[in-house]
């Protein structure tokens, strides 16, 4: 635990050092400055199944505050503050709203076409899949919604534009996440691959591995294609061994989605995702059967203004095990951002 702390920090010190010494060399024309950012999602849905209605009512699903500040041409820093969802509380615990250090993080641009993050830091494992699905304050990417790797986490991130064509990103981040402490002795190393072989075609690889008991590994995978201005078609495919640390205990996921421009400002979206568990031995069912399924997600979206949107929305959560029934969730859906 200490060994790695200090690994961990000399790395952090580190690069404030060099940053700090080649902030000083530029130019004065240069005028440090900075920006606040927000974003609010929020949604007025009916939850319901068998005809029965579980839950009507207003909801403030998530609301992001932050602030940016460039103190060089090279180097910036970020702090983020996210307010959650109660449902993100855990099982068992009583529910309230959660704030939460989102980011906190220094980016060194070390130049043209590196880059180099330190803190708790937004980590590549669905960041192209979220901008890809485009409607976050919807529904969460499949990678999000089934936890399949964190989003952020406290480490270090390097990013590095090979050609126009390839980029490429390498993390060592501690695995726990945003919102927990560090709980063992062990990094996750992450290694991504972003391929860009036409204007109309964006491929993604990326997988992730940790020393943390019987080695679990995550693999997810991105296409993304824009045949013509007015549609978009994705899909995303994932894998993970030894899911939380469980020997052969791998689960599985599809996401394919779909965007089409109806006109200025409107459009139709779908989406279709697959979640799925192996059969262990002498079992008959998934280990996953409980949760196992297939979600249904569509609806029209409105963007009447630049830093507003909203949508129309249905989704549906389908089990593969037939005696639980169907989550149905109808509502309407805003986004706000500035």
């Amino acid at each position: 635990m200490l060994r790695k702390t200090i690994l961990l920090s000399t790395a952090i010190i580190s690069l404030l050092f060099v940053a700090n010494q080649l902030s000083a060399q530029e130019t004065s024309e240069f005028e440090p400055h900075g920006n606040v950012f927000a974003k609010v999602y929020s949604d007025y849905s009916t939850d319901f199944s068998n005809e029965e209605i579980n839950s009507v009512g207003f909801n403030l699903e998530r609301a992001y505050f932050g602030y940016k500040y460039y103190t060089s041409e090279s180097f910036s820093a970020q702090v983020k503050i996210d307010i959650g969802d109660p449902d993100d509380i855990t099982v068992g615990a009583l529910k309230k709203r959660m704030a939460y250090v989102r980011n906190a993080y220094g980016t060194y641009k070390l130049d043209a076409s590196t880059t180099i993050s330190f803190g708790l830091i937004d980590i590549m494992t669905a960041n192209l899949q979220e901008k890809a699905w485009g409607k976050r304050y919807i529904y969460k990417t499949f990678q999000d919604k089934h936890k399949f790797g964190n989003k952020t986490d406290v480490g270090v991130i390097l990013k590095h534009s090979v050609n126009s064509q390839l980029d490429v990103d390498f993390a060592i981040t501690n695995g726990e996440g945003y919102a927990r402490v560090q709980e063992d002795m062990d990094f996750v190393y992450g290694f991504g691959a972003t391929i860009k072989p036409t204007n109309d075609l964006l491929l993604r690889f990326y997988g992730d591995y940790s020393n943390l008991h019987y080695k679990p590994v995550t693999l997810n995978s991105l296409i993304s294609i824009t045949p013509a201005d007015k549609i978009s078609l994705n899909a995303e495919y994932m894998y993970k061994f030894n899911n939380a640390g469980l020997e052969n205990h791998d689960l599985s996921g599809l996401s394919l989605y779909t965007t089409f421009e109806l006109e200025k400002r409107v459009n139709f979206y779908a989406r279709y995702d697959k979640l799925w568990s192996n059969v262990l031995a002498q079992e008959t069912n998934p280990w996953n059967h409980q949760a196992d399924g297939n979600a249904i997600v569509s609806g029209i979206e409105f963007n009447p203004l630049d830093n507003f949107r909203f949508a129309i929305n249905y989704s549906g959560w389908i089990f593969d095990n037939s005696a639980i029934s169907t989550k149905n969730k109808i509502g309407i859906y805003t986004e706000i951002r500035f």
